[in-house]
């Protein structure tokens, strides 16, 4: 990872605490979470602009289909933790996709 790429991830991550979320940025993993934040479309966007990240997990309970697609085509992710109502997300839409989406039961 660039310098520039470091700085701009930790850009994003202030946002992500300023929201009430967290992260793990070292070596070995880098997660995201929003699980405890009822976040919407314009607050979750620029996760898209991270880099190297791992593992994504938020309350999707208002967030689009769309914003979900976005957040899943980032480069490298491994897992889309999804909480909350996730009734309106259509599952099927996701499962051909080579990354994993998982409804997080609370």
């Amino acid at each position: 990872m660039t310098p520039e790429e470091s700085q701009v991830n930790q850009g994003i991550l202030d946002g992500v605490e300023a929201l009430g979320g967290g992260y793990v940025w070292d070596a070995g993993v880098f997660a995201v979470t929003l699980m405890d934040a009822a976040v919407d479309d314009d607050a979750v966007v620029p996760l898209c602009g991270l880099r190297g990240v791992h593992q994504i997990a938020l309350d999707a309970s208002r967030l689009s289909v769309a914003t979900i697609a976005a957040l899943a085509g980032i480069t490298g992710l491994q897992s889309l933790v999804l909480s909350g109502r996730t009734e309106h997300l259509p599952a099927r839409q996701f499962r051909t996709q080579p990354w994993s989406i998982r409804k997080a039961e609370l």
